[in-house]
């Protein structure tokens, strides 16, 4: 091999591994809204307790979401548009139905368009959410579930809602808690079968 090919080889070698690396989670909510994420611009935000610390998965805070009004909601819009399948290709959250189960709860996921793309918690658990237990969910952009509600997959995120449909009285909340978009990762293609 002579001199000149090794140094294109380290080149080469650092282009591809710069090209093909999978993409780290994005946090959007911990105890408050991280990485460019508003949540007071979304517009599925409504009756809300921002910061509740009563009922925390973990750290200090996390947001309740009151249950008294129907499609009432918490969302975030992000800072820029991501593609739904290189740039983060799921979701992955923490909720907690509170004191009442919840029957009906969405996750509506709006493109870059205003687009929305939307699946029901419920479905994905197989059964209404339990009393007073954290649950994560981790949810591919990709998922079936937006085809089984007569929806589509995103192709693109810009804004992020949790809505209730449950319904319930002026003291009952469900809760939200460490939120962040899921890196996506070229290697669940077969790249490292």
């Amino acid at each position: 091999m002579n001199k000149r090919s090794v140094p294109a080889l380290l080149i080469a070698a650092t282009v591809a591994s710069n090209a093909f690396c999978a993409t780290g989670n994005l946090v959007i909510f911990d105890d408050t809204d991280e990485n460019g994420f508003d949540h007071p611009g979304a517009i599925c935000t409504g009756q809300i307790i921002f910061g509740e610390t009563a009922v925390v998965h973990s750290g200090s805070a996390a947001v309740g979401v009151s249950k008294n009004i129907d499609n009432n909601g918490m969302g975030w819009v992000a800072p820029t548009a991501y593609s739904a399948s290189s740039d983060y290709d799921g979701i992955s959250f923490w909720v907690n139905a509170g004191s009442n189960q919840t029957t009906l709860t969405s996750l509506a996921v709006f493109d870059a368009l205003n687009d929305p793309h939307f699946l029901h918690l419920e479905d994905m658990y197989g059964a209404p959410l339990p009393v007073n237990t954290w649950i994560q969910f981790q949810i591919p952009f990709s998922s079936p579930f937006f085809a089984a509600n007569s929806s589509t997959p995103p192709a693109t995120v810009q804004t992020i809602c949790l809505i209730n449909h449950s319904g319930g009285g002026p003291s009952e909340f469900f809760y939200l808690d460490d939120v962040a978009l899921t890196g996506a990762d070229i290697f669940k293609n077969g790249f490292d079968n």
